[in-house]
């Protein structure tokens, strides 16, 4: 990403163990890229834009399953 900066980021694939912190962290967009990239909540807040919305893509990419997981969850949630 370049924000006057370069600097290569590696956005993770969240275990299992971790999708219900990523639920958790569903309304806070600056939690979600730090938590996809392993960085403080300061590094993301310094980031422009685009460089913020691209690692939240390709974090929403990489962690396409916890979609599975959460509407799973849901439909034990609401069973009734």
């Amino acid at each position: 990403m370049e924000d006057g900066r370069r600097e290569k980021v590696k956005v993770k694939q969240l275990p299992v163990k971790d999708y219900p912190k990523l639920l958790k962290a569903m309304d806070d967009e600056i939690v979600l890229v730090a938590f996809f990239c392993g960085k403080e909540r300061s590094w993301v807040e310094g980031l422009q834009v685009k460089s913020h919305v691209a690692l939240l893509e390709e974090g929403f990419r990489v962690s396409e399953e916890f979609f599975l997981w959460s509407d799973r969850r849901w439909k034990t949630l609401t069973r009734s």
